[in-house]
């Protein structure tokens, strides 16, 4: 399996944090590893959108501004219609075979991340950028399933999708998909891991006689992997910490820590340095 570490790379004195809820933490720790979900199944329906996809979207959708314009809606045109659909049906095909594990990157933690995508039961692991550089560049992993064509992570990249000069500036570089996103989530300040799998599995099985479409459908599920994980060789010597969100209850705090405790785990449990901000 190809690793392959991304330019644009956060410096070595950056950190990585990602928000969890509960549950998410406890297969973390109990299962020393790191989970990655299938694209297809987050919120951003142009997750694995290229450049050139995006330049025909805007043009026929400019072209087709400017003909309304003149003929009173009466005649539509599209620009290379069979271009989008291939570029659309390979998108479509890179979340399925693609699965990302998202984190959030810089010195100082997220007000706005805290808020969105955790509860107060929540945590966040933090570790310095160079010792999961370390790791991963150096294979201390293993993933959970076999066929896996490369594992990519790099900062994510921001533009605005709907801005024909801003999309012309960026390069060509077949990296960037999967690192791209509109500049609207910009507030995320992605860092991600990014797998590729092996497309060696049938899609879809095909609707049989006497065979109910729901069911057909439901074996169809076992065929599609949601997520991998990728279980760290070096998990316990790792310099992982446990930040609790700003608004933890006492009791919940005791209970992580003495979680740690009993799994003689060495992972420092700290204070969100918002808290203070949080009890105003």
């Amino acid at each position: 399996m190809e690793v392959r570490r991304l330019p644009g790379q956060p410096g070595e004195s950056e950190t990585l944090y990602r928000y969890l809820t509960i549950d998410k933490l406890m297969d973390f720790l109990m299962n020393t590893r790191i989970t990655l979900s299938q694209l297809k199944n987050v919120e951003d329906r142009l997750e694995g959108t290229t450049v050139p996809h995006l330049l025909l979207n805007l043009a026929s959708a400019s072209n087709e501004e400017s003909l309304n314009t003149l003929t009173d809606g009466m005649f539509t045109v599209q620009v290379s219609p069979n271009e989008r659909n291939v570029l659309r049906r390979q998108r479509e095909e890179f979340q399925r075979l693609s699965y990302a594990s998202c984190w959030y990157v810089d010195d100082h933690e997220s007000v706005a991340m805290w808020q969105l995508y955790s509860r107060r039961d929540s945590v966040a692991i933090r570790i310095p950028f160079k010792a999961l550089d370390e790791q991963l560049n150096g294979g201390h992993f293993e993933p959970s399933i076999n066929r896996i064509q490369c594992l990519k992570y790099g900062k994510v990249q921001y533009a605005k999708f709907n801005n024909i000069s801003e999309l012309r500036q960026l390069t060509a570089d077949p990296d960037l998909q999967g690192f791209l996103k509109d500049r609207g989530y910009q507030h995320e300040r992605e860092f991600r891991l990014v797998l590729r799998r092996e497309n060696s599995e049938p899609n879809k099985i095909e609707q049989k006689p006497g065979v109910l479409i729901e069911h057909t459908n439901q074996m169809g599920l076992h065929l599609n992997i949601r997520a991998i994980h990728l279980l760290l060789t070096n998990f316990r010597s790792m310099p992982f910490e446990i930040v609790f969100h700003p608004q933890c209850p006492d009791w919940h705090r005791k209970n992580v820590v003495a979680i740690l405790e009993k799994w003689d785990l060495p992972f420092r449990a700290q204070e969100s340095m918002l808290k203070d901000m949080f009890l105003r």
